[in-house]
């Protein structure tokens, strides 16, 4: 494992155990309060080139699948956790990003599901939100370059079909409609 932080977010799932987001672990996370359990999935099974901080934060959608937001990754983690463990290969996958978001940089560090059933990502260290749309695998950025976006947030809440994102370094807190 990497040095440095194992998991980075949580969700709970629609059967009540908990999903933990792979910040420098290289495997998810799968906690049952129900009986103090913990398994996980190995990503380096799914994604060989695997090295740590690939996903930053987690989020279930209505249909019970979950999505793992690219943090270094070149892609969205797909998780059908609808499949029970032990689980097939096809079950995590990853949804391409534009080939636009560099590899090298960090890209986003939370999300959260707004009310139309598509996830919005937080920008990190670059001024672009990102918006995923889980009905067709779509993903585009919303760039904010001279909006007053020039600071970096850490995290956001999905509220009334807004999303607030957490000030990191910025004077505010962002609003995303």
């Amino acid at each position: 494992e990497p040095d440095g932080e194992r998991f980075s977010d949580a969700t709970r799932t629609s059967d009540g155990k908990v999903i933990f987001a792979p910040a420098g672990s290289r495997s998810i996370g799968i906690f049952n309060p129900s009986d103090l359990s913990f398994a996980s999935i190995d990503l380096l099974r799914y994604f060989p080139d695997q090295r740590g901080y690939k996903f930053s934060s987690v989020i279930q959608a209505a249909s019970g699948v979950v999505y793992f937001g690219p943090m270094y990754s070149d892609g969205v983690g797909v998780l059908n956790y609808t499949v029970p463990p032990p689980m097939p290969p096809q079950t995590l996958i990853s949804v391409a990003l534009p080939s636009s978001l560099s590899r090298a940089q960090t890209k986003f560090i939370d999300g959260t599901l707004v009310p139309s059933g598509k996830i919005v990502f937080t920008p990190y260290d670059q001024p672009l939100v990102g918006v995923f749309d889980p009905d067709d695998d779509s993903f585009r950025t919303v760039d904010l370059t001279g909006k007053g976006w020039d600071n970096y947030f850490f995290g956001c809440a999905g509220v009334d079909g807004k999303v607030y994102f957490v000030p990191r370094d910025s004077p505010t807190i962002g609003i995303f409609n």
